[in-house]
């Protein structure tokens, strides 16, 4: 495995030297090579997910989120429950710092739809509990969590106010840009309202 991963990240490396970064054309196949390596050792996903963080120095963004009938059928924390102790059972304390989590509900993501404040302050409030029982409250205080899911110029400013909200990942609203232009005058709002 590390060494199948280490050729895909070598060659990454190479073009992103050569290139001054990775080319629309190779993205899809190394993405694919990653893919496959996390599919076919699931125990090592967040192993490869640190390790491609660490190589890079990037931070390792990841999402979680349930699906409309798991939250329909009140189970969004035990299914993000899971998630979250598949995906970080590999990491360590101090890997922590270059994570950012995303809470990304499934049923949200380019349908329009999106979680209340209420909904996502929730379960951004229950995953930066659970860092803190795993990792402890320094990195549960210092984790950035992300909503990710419909984030509009019209929701942007209630959904940023809320305490476990650390900021947005947006999606189709960023293409556009009076719609992105209007969500960040929004963060600046909710921070300035905070204050």
């Amino acid at each position: 495995l590390r060494s199948r991963l280490a050729a895909i990240l070598a060659v990454m490396a190479a073009v992103f030297v050569a290139v001054g970064g990775i080319g629309a054309a190779f993205v899809p196949r190394l993405i694919s090579e990653i893919v496959g390596l996390v599919r076919e050792f699931p125990a090592y996903s967040a192993q490869v997910k640190a390790w491609y963080g660490h190589v890079f120095s990037w931070a390792t963004q990841i999402g979680l989120g349930e699906r409309v009938e798991e939250r329909q059928a009140k189970r969004a924390e035990e299914v993000v429950l899971s998630q979250f102790q598949g995906t970080f059972s590999g990491f360590t304390g101090t890997e922590m710092d270059k994570v950012v989590v995303a809470y990304e509900p499934v049923w949200a993501i380019g349908t329009g739809q999106n979680a209340t404040p209420e909904q996502a302050q929730a379960m951004q409030a229950f995953v930066r509990q659970l860092v803190s029982r795993q990792f402890g409250e320094p990195a549960a205080k210092s984790l950035r969590i992300l909503y990710g899911g419909s984030v509009k110029p019209d929701n942007a400013r209630d959904l940023l106010k809320q305490p476990d909200v650390d900021g947005a990942l947006v999606g189709g609203a960023s293409l556009k840009a009076e719609a992105f232009t209007q969500i960040v005058t929004e963060s600046v709002g909710a921070e300035v309202s905070e204050a």
